[in-house]
């Protein structure tokens, strides 16, 4: 159930997502002469100086070059300026994201209103039955791959 409504989400917030993308792309062609100031400015290997608001702090890299632009031979130069491009756009799609999660929990708590105590009760005992039921095939998986079994206190629990 879970997995519908998220979904049903999604393609709610697409259009909002599209309306924000297209107004990126309208400042990216009018501060596009920023954007190669900005990717000049930074080596190619400098790290990225923004993170995710959302996320705890890990070890900052200089970008990635999207699936095989390494393999057409993309010059240092462009990568600089490819790593400026991200780097610039990380800001806003963290805030995107984080604003999408808030959206979806408020959401979901909205959509459990509807049901009555007995029913968030059953529902609760549910996902717990298919969170163990899961787990238990995680671990077997891992038997079968021959890895050493998860601690219980590292077993993930859903509420």
């Amino acid at each position: 159930m879970k997995k519908t409504v998220l979904a049903g989400s999604l393609v709610c917030l697409l259009p909002l997502l599209a309306v924000l993308a297209s107004r990126a792309d309208d400042s990216a062609i009018t501060n596009a002469a920023d954007d190669r100031t900005v990717a000049q400015a930074e080596p190619a290997d400098a790290p990225a100086t923004r993170e995710p608001a959302a996320r705890p702090p890990r070890r900052e890299s200089r970008g990635r070059l999207p699936n095989y632009y390494r393999q057409v031979g993309v010059s240092e130069e462009q990568r600089g300026r490819i790593y400026g491009i991200q780097s610039n756009y990380q800001e806003r799609i963290a805030a995107i994201e984080q604003q999408l999660r808030e959206l979806t929990e408020q959401r979901d708590k909205e959509v459990e209103a509807v049901l009555t105590a007995e029913q968030r009760t059953e529902l609760q005992k549910l996902e717990a039955e298919a969170a163990a039921r899961r787990a238990e095939a995680a671990e077997r998986r891992r038997a079968e791959a021959g890895a050493r079994p998860r601690p219980e206190s590292a077993t993930p629990v859903e509420p």
